[in-house]
This record gives structure tokens, sequence and C-alpha cells, in this order.
């Protein structure tokens, strides 16, 4: 991580199997107020690099319901959980849109497919700076 320029969009996506929980005190650099359930032991250590990193969880950021936020359900059907996540660095927090769960689609797998918009303003580099730098 040290060696990610702080300028650079970084983005963790996966399976963390960490449920960040609802309750974000003394984390709202990390996590927003929407999240969903209790935070577990993997979700500590997450929100702990997250918070060290200078990342923030996506999925928490965002109010809808909860099921377009829970990503996992159980074999029998009975467990559903908010564990796969979009991370991104604090400095980009803003270029995220939106975060929700796709569940119509068909992807062979116990997780929902998990969607994020973003919305990048990028710079416009000038060609003419960059020839004078080359000669």
């Amino acid at each position: 991580m040290e060696r990610i320029p702080k300028h650079d969009v970084l983005l963790l996506l996966g399976n963390f199997n960490a449920r960040v929980g609802s309750n974000n005190d003394n984390r709202g650099n990390t996590l927003g107020r929407h999240g969903v359930g209790v935070i577990n032991d993997n979700g500590e250590i997450l929100c702990d690099f997250s918070e060290s990193n200078g990342l923030t969880v996506g999925g928490t950021l965002f109010q809808h319901k909860d099921i377009p936020k829970l990503t996992w359900k159980s074999p029998d059907g009975t467990t559903r959980s908010e564990i796969d996540h979009i991370i991104m660095n604090r400095r980009w927090r803003r270029s995220l849109n939106d975060v929700w769960v796709r569940r119509s689609a068909d992807i062979g797998s116990d997780h929902h497919l998990l969607v994020a918009k973003l919305r990048l303003k990028l710079r416009k580099v000038r060609h003419g700076a960059c020839r004078k730098e080359a000669l």
C-alpha cells in the first residue's frame, strides 16, 4: 500500500467475509451510516486496515433498503449478509456515486453481483507542456 501514489484511484473489490455493520462510531472517515447488521472480527480487521490506509467502504455510504445491500445468502436461505465490499481511497470518495447489489444477475454463486457507479473528473494534460519537458 505504501508504494501506491496518493493521487491514484485505488479500488479494492471482493469477498472480504467482513460484516462492517451499521454502527460507525469513531469510524466516520472509514464507514458511512448505512451498513447492515453488526460488525464481526473480519469487519474489525477491515475497518482497521481501511482507517490506517485512508480508505472508505463504499457500500455503507448510500442509503438503500437492506435487500439491495445484502451480497450473500446461506445455502439454506435463512441467513443473509453484506460481506462483499467495494473499497476506495478517501481522496476519490466523491467519485463514487452509488453501490448496490444486482440480484437478478445469474452468476452461479451464493453471492450476488455487487455494482458501483463511478464518475471521474480528470484534468487535461497539455501536450505542449509534455513536449517541452521531453526536449
